[in-house]
């Protein structure tokens, strides 16, 4: 069992990764000092609520994908492109191309600068039980591992 204290196993709620978004979020970074995500979310017409909504998720995502890094201060973000953000951002900010893609999901299921979970489930979990990989597994491993339970929805439609 792996402790969790400061793994947010739930960082996505439901959402799965919107490159659209994630192409918003590298837009305003470096110029992002100190907005909420409210604030992000005028600039980028991602939506967000007070309590959920998709501006923190892609915040993460866009971090785990190596392409931003961020710091969060009583709820303010500033926002800084990594050194791929910023090819990315220059060369397939729109991600139209394959490989893009592919770099992308390479770091967001890496072990480590990656989500966790996105390790587990697109890394660890195939070479354990091969490819066709049941959703009770997925959850039994889960709570195996980590102690806890989560929400799986947005890995169905990845």
């Amino acid at each position: 069992m792996i402790k969790n204290d400061n793994i947010n196993l739930n960082f996505h709620s439901t959402f799965s990764p919107d490159f659209d978004y994630i192409t918003k979020i590298l837009e305003i970074a470096d110029d992002c000092e100190g907005l909420t995500k409210e604030e992000i979310s005028e600039l980028t017409g991602i939506p967000t609520g007070k309590s959920s909504g998709k501006v923190e998720p892609h915040i993460m995502y866009s971090k785990y994908m190596n392409l931003i890094e961020f710091e969060r201060n009583n709820g303010r973000y500033k926002i800084y492109t990594t050194d791929l953000g910023k090819v990315i951002k220059e060369e397939d900010l729109y991600f139209l191309e394959y490989i893009s893609k592919l770099v992308c999901n390479y770091f967001l299921t890496s072990k480590t600068g990656g989500a966790t979970l996105w390790n587990l489930i697109f890394r660890d979990m195939p070479q354990k039980c091969g490819d066709n990989i049941k959703e009770s597994l997925i959850l039994r491993e889960i709570e195996e591992r980590f102690n806890c339970t989560t929400r799986i929805s947005a890995f169905k439609s990845c």
